[in-house]
């Protein structure tokens, strides 16, 4: 395959030392092998931003026990097949924006053990067809300022968050369809929110509606906070 010797001669047979960025989008034919064969010395270049997606039907890929132990890696964009195995051991003392589309999670503690080792993040999308019991809104970043998720795919914990408490500005919530659940969590978020500045709720249903569920349930929020539908 030529892009397979193209990569393999830019990466592999190349004295790359240092890499930025390395992004692999695999459609079709997927190659597990050829996959790890690239991944792991991109990792070993000291890469800042990872982005690897793969489309194949079948075939699911594990990334290497290494990426997560990664002091150089800023941003990490996972997407389709690729199932998520944590260690017990996560350290990403970098790793500023994680972006998880539709991939696979061992375990449900897996979310939480990743971004357990990610001192910094800011930025946290989580996007999945089906939630298990997965609490992302116990997330441990101290500094987190962004958070997009499906609806559903966390609940309200028993303490309020440090994160909530202080750092995030902007929460992104697709699939939101304005259930009873759905809207005492949304209103913990802005009253408890001291930071927020932006609330978006993505919906199939028309905006005045969801604003109007709102309205009869009643919520407080910052006056600095906003609500987009």
């Amino acid at each position: 395959m030529k892009v397979v010797k193209f990569v393999d001669r830019v990466l592999l047979l190349s004295d790359v030392q240092s890499l930025h960025k390395f992004c692999l989008k695999w459609e079709f034919d997927c190659d597990i092998f050829n996959m790890n064969r690239w991944v792991t010395p991109a990792i070993a270049c000291n890469v800042q931003v990872l982005d690897v997606s793969l489309y194949c039907p079948d075939v699911w890929y594990k990334l290497p026990r290494s990426l997560y132990t990664w002091e150089t890696l800023e941003l990490l964009e996972l997407s389709n097949h690729i199932v998520i195995k944590v260690p017990n051991f996560v350290c990403l003392p970098r790793l500023v924006t994680l972006n998880l589309n539709l991939v696979e999670f061992e375990s449900n503690d897996s979310v939480q053990k990743l971004i357990a080792g990610c001192a910094v993040l800011k930025s946290l999308h989580i996007k999945r067809d089906v939630c298990p019991d997965v609490v992302i809104i116990a997330i441990l970043s101290p500094v987190l300022e962004r958070l997009e998720t499906h609806s559903g795919c966390w609940r309200v914990p028993k303490q309020v968050p440090s994160w909530l408490l202080s750092s995030l500005r902007e929460i992104f919530i697709q699939n939101f369809t304005g259930l009873k659940d759905e809207l005492s969590t949304a209103r913990y978020l802005l009253n408890h929110g001291r930071a927020l500045k932006r609330i978006k709720l993505h919906s199939g249903l028309p905006p005045d509606d969801i604003k109007e569920k709102f309205r009869l349930r009643g919520y407080q929020s910052s006056p600095e906070s906003h609500l987009h539908v």
